[in-house]
């Protein structure tokens, strides 16, 4: 996807949004993302957390340790 057309998506998904609270919510998240230095976030992380991580993505490639959406919706309800 072309960041142009990333763009038009989000500014598509923000005009959707008819809650401000969830707005404020991406809001601050964009706020604290764009002041975030590249990298800053994962040197933050001990040796065993980012060993997590690198696990965590490793084993994402394997269709069997997926769960799907609608899965973990129904495994969480009474969260959501």
């Amino acid at each position: 996807m072309k960041q142009s057309d990333i763009r038009n998506s989000f500014h598509k998904l923000i005009d959707e949004i008819d809650n401000e609270h969830l707005l404020m919510k991406f809001y601050d998240l964009l706020i604290k993302s764009s002041d975030q230095k590249e990298g800053e976030l994962w040197n933050q992380l001990s040796d065993e957390q980012k060993n997590e991580v690198l696990l965590a993505e490793s084993e994402s490639h394997y269709q069997n340790n997926i769960i799907d959406h609608e899965t973990q919706k129904a495994k969480h309800k009474k969260w959501l």
